[in-house]
């Protein structure tokens, strides 16, 4: 019998908590039969049947991100039209948006820009006034036991403090029917391994959030919701989680982080989704975002070159570092000063600073 995480089916008849702490369904490949932490159901000429069983799956091994992978390639994440108002103010209006495995999403805005609301709405703590949210499939919460489908940290604070980190993860791991022996594997990957003792209370900010991300990858789950993962973190810190979620893509899991720490966002993300007013402003890799349709150009004779490209009909403009922006590529730049023979000094497609970028499209500073 293999672990088989995403099926989605639910113990209706037993309301044992050790049943529902286990909450971790497995299929039996040439059975009918589905057994839970404590019971199993077994479908019989339509009916279905209810009885205890030894826990099998209480027990089960933490599952593999590649097994939930192969269940939806197309998509783990798919956002369709959501839209909240608080007070008569679209604070999220219609955002629509999907996610592939194995990439790693940003989500920029400026405070007050609906990110968090976003986040909250897909991770089900908040209702839409319109629109729907599927991960995996399904709403969020619908899911027999949704730490199993995504690793959610939305507010690093929500924690008992007076319990310890490792008693923390103790309990979620119990929850999720997982042996508590991955509680210590998750804080040795978070950096936490030599703090897992003390009480929450005598945590930084840093450690906090180190915490959080530490719960959310417990179950090893296909998909993280990470809301400001690295706010608070020293370099190190940052470094780590940079590694870290750089990894799980790698691995053939999908992120979406918010940030307002653009040049980690730079280092980190495949694809950015920017948001402003509730609105998605922009939506794309990071590297066609980033990449102007402008090329820089300089030459020994820059006023010939500047005659040379403008009665090609594209038009120039001073740039930096005593070079020319070209409205045009890179290749038509170098057809054109080649057939009128003029020598340059170097020619490059302009690249966009993420910053900028953001500035641009929000109105707002990074």
């Amino acid at each position: 019998m293999k672990g088989d995480f995403l099926t989605g089916v639910v113990c209706r008849f037993c309301l044992d908590p050790l049943c529902y702490s286990a909450w971790l369904p497995c299929r039996m490949r040439d059975s009918d039969e589905f057994r839970f932490g404590g019971c199993t159901e077994t479908a019989a000429g339509g009916a279905r049947s209810h009885s205890p069983t030894a826990g099998t799956c209480g027990s089960s091994p933490i599952p593999d991100i590649a097994v939930a992978v192969a269940r939806y390639r197309d998509r783990v994440l798919s956002v369709r039209g959501l839209t909240k108002v608080y007070g008569g103010r679209r604070v999220v209006d219609d955002v629509s948006f999907e996610l592939r495995p194995g990439t790693v999403t940003a989500f920029l805005g400026p405070n007050g820009a609906g990110k968090s609301t976003t986040l909250r709405m897909i991770s089900g703590l908040t209702i839409p006034d319109a629109g729907e949210a599927f991960v995996a499939g399904r709403p969020f919460t619908r899911w027999p036991n949704p730490a199993h489908v995504a690793g959610v940290l939305l507010d690093a604070a929500a924690v008992h403090p007076g319990r310890t980190g490792r008693g923390h993860l103790r309990n979620a791991a119990l929850l999720a029917g997982l042996p508590t022996r991955r509680v210590d594997e998750v804080l040795s990957l978070v950096g936490l391994g030599d703090a897992g003792g003390k009480r929450i209370a005598a945590y930084s900010l840093g450690m906090r959030q180190r915490l959080g991300m530490a719960q959310a990858l417990l179950t090893n789950p296909p998909m993280l919701i990470l809301d400001e993962p690295i706010n608070g973190l020293d370099p190190e810190g940052i470094r780590s989680v940079r590694q870290l979620l750089r990894g799980y893509a790698e691995r053939g899991g999908t992120a979406l982080l918010s940030s307002h720490v653009l040049s980690e966002v730079d280092q980190t993300a495949d694809r950015v989704l920017v948001i402003g007013s509730g609105r998605i402003v922009a939506d794309g890799p990071l590297s066609e975002l980033t990449t102007s349709h402008r090329s820089l150009v300089r030459a020994p004779d820059m006023n010939r070159l500047a005659s040379v490209l403008a009665a090609a009909g594209i038009a120039v403009q001073p740039a930096a570092n005593g070079h020319l922006a070209a409205h045009a590529s890179v290749d038509r730049v170098s057809e054109i000063t080649f057939n009128a023979g003029v020598r340059l000094l170097g020619l490059a497609q302009e690249s966009i600073d993420l910053e900028d970028l953001f500035f641009r499209l929000t109105g707002e500073s990074a």
